[in-house]
This record gives structure tokens, C-alpha cells and sequence, in this order.
């Protein structure tokens, strides 16, 4: 069965990840002299980057350079994340884009716009209906309030608060962030929202909001605190605790097989 899914897989899906044909030398120099892997190159580690229009190709590049593409890869979509305009100027620097390409030459230019990975907000409305990509083409501030999917509105409704993040360290499984708040207020960051996160300020639990549709917050008192976002998702929970008792009885089967083997040859030696 699992040689007929992956072949399957191989000859049905192929021809969408088949975006271009290319020669090894063309592919030497998009890979190694094109201006997008120029700046690659020389960005921070963990920036994250917006490919546009006919140079989608390049996104792919952030694999080998350890660069994040808000664009995402090929199909590798979450449905949530295709409510937004990546292309839309704004929406990449919520996203934290840091380079953009032109969408009209191969010049690959840093984004002055682009908002911190992690900000905080003092005030919150509820609205579950909230239209990010409409909000932000309509000149939506993310920083002067945050839309829950959950009524919070009467703990945070303060003006824009001061605010300072030491440390924000993505693990890809784990965020820790290191952050002071002039107040009560929401810490909102630019991943997607998506089940299986949970948070913990300092070593507290709480829950991750929904914040502006699509990005994940919890709420933050004044002053100091450690945040950790980590992926556990009950899935992998349920599905690791099946298999520790799949392989515990195997064992016992095995172990219950070798002593009724050794039973059958002594019961044949005294025959």
C-alpha cells in the first residue's frame, strides 16, 4: 500500500512542483548570483522574504540560505493563510517580510516598512468576522488595535503602549520571546494562527487568541515577562502514546512467542 502512495504521489503531483526547466547553468546562477540570493546571503539569520509575479521560483531559495518566504511553497498553503494578499505591500510587513522583490525586474529591495515580528497592543475589540486583507487595504494600523475572536475588549483599551522586546527566537516548533510592556496589553506575533499552539507567560499557561483573523496573541501584564509559544498538538500526543503501546505489544508478543517456542522443544526432547 505504501508503494502504491508513493508512486502515486510521484507521477499525480509532479507536475505541480515542476514549475520551471532550467539548464544547470542557468540554475547555478539563480541559485548563487541572482540579486535575490545576493541579499539572502547577507541577511539576518531568520529573515523572512516576499517573491512575487514571474520570479515565484526564487522563494525556493530559502531553503538553502535558512531564509523564511512568506509566500509559502508550492501547495504548502494553510487555507486561513489564502485569505491574504501576500502580494499586497502591507500585508507582507505585518508578515514580516523584510525584502521584496519589484514584481516588475529582478531587483530584490529592503522593506522599511516592515512591522516587528512581535509587537504589543493595548486595545482590543471583538469582532470574529473580523476581513484582515479588506482592513489593511483600507489602512488598518495593527499596532493601534487588536481584533479577537474572543470579548477581551474591557482588559485592554489603553492608547498605544510602550514597549520593548529583548529576545524573539524562533525554533520552529518553540518561540521564546524575552519582552517588557508599559502596561496591560495583548502580545501579538506574526505567525498564523493555527490549533495545537500553546503559550506560556512566565511558566503560566494561557490561552493563544486569534488576533486580526489570522495571527496568534496572548494577553501580557506591565512590566517584564517570558513568553513561549510551543506546538503540541493533541494529535501528536494521541498518536505517540499508540505506537509506545503498539511497540509495548510487539515486545510482549515476541517476548510471549520465544517462551512458547522454548516450551514446544522441551516438550519434544522428552518426547
Amino acid at each position: 500500500v505504501i508503494w502504491l502512495v508513493i508512486i502515486f504521489d510521484l507521477f499525480f503531483f509532479r507536475s505541480m512542483y515542476s514549475q520551471m526547466h532550467m539548464s544547470k547553468d542557468e540554475m547555478r546562477k539563480v541559485i548563487y548570483e541572482s540579486p535575490v540570493a545576493d541579499a539572502l546571503k547577507n541577511a539576518r539569520e531568520g529573515a523572512r522574504f516576499s517573491v512575487q509575479s514571474k520570479f515565484f521560483a526564487y522563494a525556493n531559495l530559502g531553503h538553502i540560505y535558512g531564509r523564511s518566504s512568506i509566500s509559502g511553497y508550492n501547495q504548502f498553503q494553510l487555507q486561513l493563510y489564502r485569505k491574504l494578499n501576500i502580494g499586497s505591500p502591507r500585508t507582507a510587513s505585518l508578515l514580516g517580510a523584510e525584502f521584496v522583490d519589484s514584481q516588475t525586474s529582478l531587483d530584490f529591495m529592503a522593506n522599511k516598512d516592515v512591522l516587528p515580528r512581535a509587537f504589543v497592543v493595548g486595545r482590543s475589540r471583538f469582532n470574529p468576522d473580523f476581513d484582515l486583507q479588506k482592513a489593511l487595504d483600507d489602512g488598518f494600523d495593527p499596532l493601534d488595535v487588536v481584533y479577537l475572536d474572543k470579548d477581551y475588549a474591557t482588559l485592554g483599551d489603553s492608547p498605544r503602549l510602550d514597549y520593548s522586546v529583548a529576545r524573539y527566537e524562533d525554533k520552529g516548533n518553540e518561540i521564546l520571546i524575552d519582552m517588557t510592556s508599559g502596561g496591560q496589553g495583548f502580545l501579538v506575533i506574526s505567525e498564523i494562527y493555527y490549533p495545537g499552539w500553546k503559550v506560556y507567560v512566565n511558566n503560566e499557561e494561557k490561552e493563544v487568541l486569534r488576533a486580526d483573523m489570522a495571527l496568534r496573541a496572548v494577553q501580557v501584564e506591565k512590566g517584564a515577562s517570558r513568553v513561549r509559544f510551543v506546538f503540541q498538538p493533541r494529535s501528536f500526543i494521541i498518536g505517540g502514546t499508540l505506537s509506545a503501546f503498539s511497540f509495548f505489544g510487539l515486545v510482549v508478543f515476541w517476548g510471549l512467542s520465544q517462551i512458547q517456542k522454548k516450551r514446544r522443544g522441551m516438550a519434544s526432547i522428552h518426547i
